[in-house]
């Protein structure tokens, strides 16, 4: 085979290119007839991770070659491995892609980026142009010799066997955050919050798993926790229109309010009446990867103070953007969006909430009677707090939940309240006992229908 491919760095990549991974293929088009002209452009980004194996690069660029020539994804992957495996690299060149680019083994029966995001006539024409094309047949006759790896078959039945695991647990979430948004007699935000929690713990959990990464590829968990999380929306939602409507009508009705406590009963509507969703990735892969953002190691502390300490040392960088949640630039000179704002806060409260989850895993909530315990923590969520509304221009909490959340007591009884209590409405499943996870890297997939 002989072709050519640029090399580059990320610092040459616009913002769009980004998204496309370690390697990439651009078709070049009429603008006016969408016809494909020229020769197909290939690139390898050679600094996408901090090291890469040069050969490894070379099997990049080889895949990348075999989608210029529209052969297919798959195709293109059974392409480079035969490379990989005549210079006899195959099971590391394997283990490299199981480890930073699962999908690239799991979704091999999707097509690849490159041809989800092409228009259908620009597809068609390139389609068109590779059939006539004498490189195409060439590779695959070469790829006539070349087997699909036995060392791929392991990893995508250990993939499906670890899809199929956490399949299994999503009945019980579902139980769990129905129970929680349908039945349970929180006050509305904390309900919210610990719906959310649910789903945010699930992912935790899932990078304790070793095949962790390979899950996180999965198309099929993508779909139905997408699915899920809409569905524990609509259930919210409807139960709190009612407490909506009643903050509206005294928001609306009263003429003796002053402007603070319109101002905080605004925010309150505005925050009840903000969709479960909003501050969850709609996909699993994404919610794994902020799992592992937010990853504490254990501690084995024997004081209260050591043991929450990492926790709201990372609540205090989220608060004030140095530990990045969302995908925000402060050199683009724009204010943070509400979704991001909402983002930031949910998961501060996780990390709030987590650090009780410690407490009580290390035993040392008998130490919550202390006077200095109490006024360590309220001072710590106060200048969390601070930081974050001088960041984003909002309140952390309302004043309904800073009772609770700067309160570590109250907060407390409100999780033991919850990890105790033994059924879920009629359903009889048990709440979620929650422990500390520890986390690994995952991939991000990028998800559209078409076959090459």
């Amino acid at each position: 085979m002989d072709f050519e491919y640029a090399a580059i760095s990320k610092k040459d990549l616009t913002h769009k290119m980004e998204e496309f991974g370690i390697g990439f293929t651009i078709f070049k088009c009429d603008p006016l007839t969408s016809q494909v002209i020229g020769q197909p452009l290939r690139f390898v980004v050679i600094d996408h991770l901090q090291y890469t194996d040069p050969l490894y690069l070379e099997k990049v660029a080889v895949h990348e070659y075999g989608e210029s020539l529209m052969i297919g994804h798959k195709e293109a992957s059974i392409l480079e491995w035969g490379v990989a495996k005549i210079e006899k690299i195959l099971s590391p060149y394997l283990e490299w892609i199981r480890n930073f680019f699962p999908s690239k083994i799991c979704d091999l029966n999707e097509c690849s980026l490159l041809y989800r995001l092409m228009p259908d006539e620009v597809y068609a024409s390139a389609k068109a142009k590779a059939e006539s094309n004498p490189e195409a047949k060439k590779v695959l006759a070469i790829m006539k010799d070349f087997d699909f790896p036995e060392e791929a078959s392991k990893i995508l039945e250990e993939f499906n066997r670890s899809t199929k695991m956490v399949l299994a647990d999503f009945p019980r979430l579902q139980s769990e955050a129905y129970y929680i948004v349908e039945h349970s007699h929180f006050p509305a935000l904390f309900a919210s919050f610990l719906a959310r929690y649910v789903f945010y713990t699930k992912a935790r959990r899932t990078a304790e798993d070793q095949a962790e990464t390979l899950v996180a590829a999965s198309g099929e968990l993508n779909d139905r926790w997408e699915s899920l999380l809409t569905d524990v929306n609509k259930r919210y939602l409807d139960r709190f229109t009612s407490l909506v409507s009643a903050l509206m009508y005294k928001l609306t009705s009263t003429d003796n309010i002053s402007q603070d406590e319109a101002s905080e009963l605004k925010d309150e509507v505005d925050r009840v009446n903000t969709p479960i969703k909003v501050s969850l990735p709609s996909h699993f892969s994404f919610a794994v990867r902020i799992g592992n953002l937010l990853k504490v190691e254990q501690s084995d502390a024997d004081n209260i103070k050591d043991t929450i300490f990492p926790y709201l040392t990372k609540a205090k960088k989220i608060a004030r953007l140095t530990l990045k949640v969302v995908e925000f630039d402060e050199h683009l000179s724009r204010e943070l969006t509400n979704h991001e704002i909402e983002t930031m806060r949910f998961y501060i409260q996780c990390l709030l909430f987590d650090a009780l989850v410690s407490l009580n895993r290390n035993g040392l909530t008998s130490q919550l009677k202390d006077a200095k315990i109490q006024s360590f923590w309220k001072k710590q969520i106060d200048s969390i707090s601070s930081d974050f509304q001088a960041k984003t221009a909002n309140r952390l909490f309302t004043s309904q939940e800073i009772a609770i959340w700067t309160n570590i007591n109250k907060l407390y009884e409100f999780y033991n309240e919850f990890l105790t209590n033994k059924n879920m409405g009629s359903s009889g499943t048990n709440v979620l006992r929650f422990s500390a996870p520890t986390d690994s890297p995952a991939t991000i997939r990028q998800p559209k229908k078409r076959i090459a």
